[in-house]
């Protein structure tokens, strides 16, 4: 399996096209970009299977449309999750309404947990509400794909339309209590893992305190 990491859109946030040696890819979050996005997996021979997405905030799915356009890939993302794409105002703040002025393209919505697989990539969906109403985690093996959940040494807002802090702070535990240590893949910055933040992060730490 390998994973490319892509910094796209105002906001710097993550993209990830995870893909296997047999050309099916997904991407995860598609902030901005999706021109450069395309040719990374035209110039490595990709079949982009599916469009996931951890949450609905703009910085994640800005360039969700026109990657669509580009490679007929389907859209998704949780139930919950699924009027802040169709509501500009649930997705971004007054700053921000020259970059979007149109409902973002879904095609399905996933209202639970558990195993999805596109093409030859297998994946487990968690829920981590908290950081907005239907925030997912996307476990490929010992990698977590965790959106604006969890951070090196932090956890995401909760202030924002559909946060929660209890739910939130439950959902970094959540995560973090998978047995085993994973590369964690945030929405936003640099990578980290379980036992890195279970030892590190203070927001952790005084939640298990």
């Amino acid at each position: 399996m390998n994973i490319f990491k892509k910094n796209v859109g105002v906001y710097g946030s993550n993209s990830y096209i995870i893909s296997n040696d047999d050309g099916d890819a997904i991407i995860i979050d598609v902030g901005g970009n999706a021109d450069d996005l395309y040719a990374y997996m035209k110039e490595h021979n990709l079949n982009l299977k599916a469009i996931l997405l951890t949450h609905g905030h703009f910085d994640h799915v800005l360039g969700v449309n026109a990657l669509r356009k580009l490679t007929g890939a389907p859209s998704y993302i949780s139930k919950d999750d699924y009027d802040m794409t169709q509501r500009t105002d649930f997705m971004l703040n007054d700053k921000m309404r020259n970059y979007i002025d149109e409902p973002i393209n879904i095609d399905h919505t996933i209202d639970k947990e558990g195993p999805m697989k596109f093409g030859s990539i297998e994946l487990n969906v968690i829920k981590t509400p908290g950081h907005t109403k239907g925030g997912l985690t996307y476990q490929i093996g010992d990698n977590l794909f965790v959106g604006d959940t969890i951070f090196f040494h932090s956890v995401g807002r909760s202030d924002l339309y559909g946060g929660d802090e209890s739910e939130l702070m439950d959902s970094v535990n959540k995560v973090l209590n998978l047995e085993g240590n994973y590369t964690i893949y945030p929405g936003h910055s640099m990578n980290t893992s379980s036992e890195e933040e279970r030892a590190n992060n203070p927001y952790v730490n005084a939640k298990r305190s």
